[in-house]
């Protein structure tokens, strides 16, 4: 019985923590469409420093 719960446990943790990070990877972030329609209108983009 304790051989099982040394096997299992670990497998669903390994499991667990596969599916987190499907998920992390899986969720980008996505751009507005507004800004890549300005980006395509626009001939050259100079990044600002604040």
């Amino acid at each position: 019985m304790r051989r099982k719960k040394r096997i299992i446990i670990p497998a669903l943790l390994f499991f667990f923590i596969a599916v987190l990070c499907a998920g992390y990877v899986s969720d980008y972030y996505h751009t507005d469409e507004n800004v890549q329609v300005y980006l395509q209108k626009k001939d050259s983009v100079t990044p600002r420093t604040t």
